[in-house]
């Protein structure tokens, strides 16, 4: 895995019944389903099954020094995946963890308006935000990218489907899209996702057991939850 198990935890969780924070801003970190997920993750890096990339931050390094017979990340890592002469490599989208169901966690960057733009600002940003949902831009910008087109035309056009077709690798990341689903943002919500990815480190470089820790994160997000209400 990467150095955070963070996004693999948020598909788990998913899977097995609950998002970790709902749409109506219920935290579910210390739900039973969100620490069993929590506990496969970390008995099994135990067992050395899974390893963390740590230093390396992303699985890469390590797959494709050999060094771990598959990994799971962003389809956006597939490009820094250098692979020894003689490698066959391939991708896939993730397994179940429960309840037989698929559910990846979308990431990626966002385009964001402040408040306080002019309006020839949030026209402008308007402008961009149609130019970028082009057919043919969209499909450009996956391409160089390599994350998933973020509209369906753009993944049907000829440009993407003839790019899928010379780099079959980006597949996977494309048929898990339909499964997919997007975090709950809530104001707050940089404070609670600092506080998730200092869980996820304490469990993994302190020990810290995943009961005791996601405990301490639920409360924490409840209280952040509570204070930007409204």
């Amino acid at each position: 895995m990467d150095q955070s198990y963070d996004v693999q935890l948020e598909g788990m969780a998913m899977q097995a019944g609950h998002k970790l924070i709902t749409a109506d801003g219920k935290a579910n970190l210390n739900a039973p389903t969100t620490l069993a997920a929590v506990d496969k993750i970390l008995s099994l890096r135990k067992a050395g099954y899974i390893k963390t990339a740590g230093t390396d931050y992303y699985f890469t390094v390590p797959f494709s020094q050999q060094k771990a017979v598959f990994g799971i990340g962003s389809s956006s890592s597939i490009g820094s995946v250098e692979a020894p002469k003689g490698m066959k490599w391939g991708t896939a989208t993730v397994p179940s963890f429960a309840n037989d169901s698929v559910a990846e966690p979308l990431n990626g960057n966002d385009n964001v308006l402040f408040k306080g733009a002019s309006k020839a600002q949030q026209q402008g940003a308007w402008a961009f935000q149609k130019f970028l949902l082009k057919k043919q831009n969209a499909a450009y910008w996956a391409k160089k990218s390599g994350y998933v087109p973020i509209t369906k035309s753009a993944t049907q056009s000829a440009t993407y489907q003839n790019y899928l077709k010379a780099n079959p690798t980006f597949k996977a990341a494309v048929d898990a899209s339909d499964t997919a689903f997007a975090s709950t943002v809530f104001a707050g919500y940089g404070d609670y996702r600092n506080d998730l990815m200092d869980t996820v480190d304490s469990t993994l470089t302190k020990g810290t057991a995943g009961k005791t820790a996601f405990d301490a994160l639920q409360k924490k997000t409840e209280a952040i939850l509570k204070e930007n209400k409204n």
